[in-house]
């Protein structure tokens, strides 16, 4: 995950969330590298996204979801096997976000 400047967003908190049974979800946090990892997890189709669990008012609003639209309904669910390990779930962060 970058920012809008093209640095790496790090220390956001990204949630994953199993699109059934809806709505069961994890957060991680991105790293200095602004990458994420989730491991042994179901086989099935996930909505990724940040600021999706929402801590204040302004995360709410700012709420993004791969590749990059402010809709659920937008989103791309990533399927993914047993044991699949992705690298392509990758987006950008608006210019005014905040942690």
């Amino acid at each position: 995950m970058t920012k809008a400047n093209g640095e790496a967003a790090t220390g956001v908190q990204v949630a994953i969330l199993q699109v059934s049974p809806w709505p069961q979800y994890f957060t991680l946090t991105t790293d200095d590298r602004g990458r994420f990892e989730a491991r042994a997890r179901d086989a099935g189709q996930y909505i990724v996204g940040a600021g999706l669990i929402a801590q204040t008012i302004k995360e709410w609003q700012l709420r993004l979801y791969y590749p990059g639209v402010q809709s659920r309904d937008q989103a791309k669910p990533i399927d993914l096997g047993m044991g699949e390990q992705r690298t392509d779930v990758n987006f950008t962060l608006p210019a005014d976000w905040t942690q």
